[in-house]
């Protein structure tokens, strides 16, 4: 393998570690926030 590329390993490391940080800093969700894009889904209907 080339020098210059990453191993399997290091890319999955790589991908936990930016999957946890999007995690910690995703807002939360409010439940008011939540039933509005219910009822947004519900207006404009499933789509199938």
């Amino acid at each position: 393998m080339s020098a210059g590329l990453a191993s399997i390993e290091e890319i999955c490391h790589a991908d936990r570690e930016r999957l946890a940080r999007m995690v910690r800093e995703q807002p939360t969700v409010t439940r008011e926030a939540w039933d509005e894009q219910v009822k947004l889904f519900e207006k404009v209907g499933r789509g199938y």
